[in-house]
């Protein structure tokens, strides 16, 4: 920041000109495309993982009444009116 101007240090003032004129070091090409895989990779993975953490939130959501079914079908034989257990049944 030696180019820039202003009456306080911490906070200097940068004009277009300075920006212009400041070199910008890029890496040679091969490396900014292989950059540009990788982050294109990730993004890929991000959007992945976004679909997956959607359908886990459906499951979530679906759990307590799935799990009490379920718990309902191995106490009573899977809706038949008899019990795995051999439990005798009554109707009240």
């Amino acid at each position: 920041m030696e180019n820039a101007s202003g009456t306080s240090k911490s906070m200097p003032k940068i004009n277009q000109t300075i920006v212009k004129s400041t070199p910008i070091p890029l890496p040679p090409y091969e490396e900014q495309i292989e950059i540009v895989r990788i982050i294109e990779d990730s993004i890929y993975k991000i959007n992945e993982l976004r679909v997956l953490e959607s359908e886990l939130q459906e499951l979530e959501a679906a759990f307590p009444s799935k799990l009490k079914q379920s718990m309902l079908q191995d106490a009573f034989g899977g809706g038949k009116l008899t019990s795995k257990k051999n439990w005798r049944l009554s109707v009240f």
